[in-house]
């Protein structure tokens, strides 16, 4: 007997059906032990697939209907049709969902029927259908497969039974039927997701590469540019040293020039001390000049008028005659005298002359002495104030350079910080180059 005929014989009278049915040859011949344990867990049997097979005429008759729903219900969503029209078309989906469907009421069970399930999950994630739209449209499918066949088997009393048996097997090769596709779509997915891992991989493990032999090459580079400066500030830090060293003996040469001009100010108020007080002795001795000269005009009146008295004398000597003789001679005596006296009081005003006159000059040359000291008194306070503006001016030279020094120090340290840092970075990138490439 035909299916189709199965089928009629089921309409009119299905007393005996179910031994027309057991006459159907199914196959269960897969070696994959999960195919098994899917069908132990839905409880599906060869006699559910004999069940099945004798329903595959009602499948063929009704493809066209089963399959325009199943797209029907994917092609309501724009970016699925998008991609059936970018890698398939509608057409060619259905035709190989056509030979899908009637292949699936085959009744066998073999590695060409896994196959099958495989090869649908797989043209159906390329396509992009998401595993929750395709059970989505799957079950949309299982639901006309059920009106279909509600629809074609009276539902009288006496055929509840088999009508339940027949969803029930229909049923039971859905549910394998969805298994096998949703593990193809997980399979699918974890090869898609270790290929992108892997591509990934790739990319970060070149990316870490050409990072880290960047930071290589900026590290080396790096560390020869401050071992450069380091190399700088050590010279500029040797420099500011030799400069502060000068600077201590210029301020101590400064120190020492104004302790001498210090002294040379002593020296130079005592040398005005001095000429004041000889200039002072001079007017004295001037002064005691005029006295002398004043007391010799005195002696030299007196040496005058001793000599008038002793011409006066002799004139009386001579007129007394022999009784004078003895006074004339006195008288003569005195006049000797007195001449001697005018003639040394004459040098000594000739010697007073000349003294006065060494006096004057004496006195004119202390004035220039004192002017002199004077002028070199206000030069040497003068250059008293520049040593002091120097000694001040070094001194904050020195400190300046001292401050530069300790900055430079400071500098040459965080220079060696660096210097450090980037070595260590040479390493560590060196070190993830090895991580890397032998990731």
């Amino acid at each position: 007997m035909s299916l189709f005929s199965l089928i009629k014989f089921f309409k009119e009278s299905q007393n005996d059906w179910m031994e027309q049915v057991g006459q159907l040859q199914v196959k269960i011949d897969v070696a994959d032990s999960t195919i098994h344990d899917k069908m132990r867990m839905v409880q599906l049997t060869e006699q559910d697939l004999q069940v099945i097979k004798s329903i595959q005429p009602l499948v063929i008759s009704h493809v066209n209907e089963l399959v325009r729903g199943f797209y029907d219900t994917i092609l309501k969503v724009q970016v699925l049709r998008e991609k059936i029209e970018q890698h398939s078309s509608v057409d060619r989906l259905e035709r190989t969902l056509e030979k899908h469907l009637i292949d699936l009421f085959e009744g066998n069970i073999n590695e060409q029927f896994v196959e099958n399930r495989v090869k649908v999950a797989k043209i159906h994630y390329k396509i992009g259908v998401e595993t929750s739209w395709y059970m989505s449209a799957f079950q949309n499918l299982q639901q006309a497969m059920f009106l279909v066949i509600c629809r074609e088997f009276d539902q009288g009393s006496n055929k509840i039974d088999e009508i339940k048996q027949i969803t029930t097997a229909v049923n039971k090769l859905f549910s394998l039927e969805q298994q096998i596709v949703l593990e193809a779509y997980e399979n699918e997915t974890v090869t898609k997701m270790k290929e992108q891992f892997e591509v990934g991989k790739t990319e970060i493990r070149t990316k870490i590469m050409e990072i880290s032999e960047g930071l290589v090459a900026l590290a080396e580079e790096t560390q020869a540019s401050v071992e450069i400066l380091s190399s700088h500030f050590n010279e500029v830090s040797g420099n500011s040293l030799a400069s502060n060293e000068q600077s201590i003996i210029a301020e101590k040469k400064a120190n020492d020039g104004q302790g001498q001009l210090s002294d040379m100010l002593h020296k130079i108020h005592s040398i005005e001390e001095y000429t004041n007080n000889m200039h002072k002795a001079i007017n004295h001795l001037g002064q005691a000049t005029s006295e002398i000269t004043h007391v010799i005009t005195i002696v030299k009146d007196i040496a005058e008028q001793t000599n008038l008295l002793a011409l006066n004398s002799a004139i009386e000597a001579a007129r007394a005659g022999e009784h004078g003789r003895g006074f004339a001679v006195v008288s003569q005596e005195v006049k000797k005298l007195a001449e001697q006296t005018k003639n040394s009081i004459s040098q000594i005003d000739k010697l007073i002359a000349n003294s006065d006159h060494y006096k004057q000059e004496v006195a004119q040359s202390l004035s220039q002495v004192i002017q002199a000291v004077k002028m070199g008194l206000e030069a040497s306070g003068q250059t008293d104030v520049v040593f002091g503006q120097m000694v001040e001016s070094i001194q904050q030279s020195s400190q300046t350079v001292m401050k530069v020094k300790n900055q430079m120090d400071e500098l040459t340290r965080v220079v060696k910080e660096i210097e450090k840092a980037s070595m260590n970075v040479a390493l560590s990138a060196e070190q993830l180059n090895e991580a890397v490439a032998t990731a």
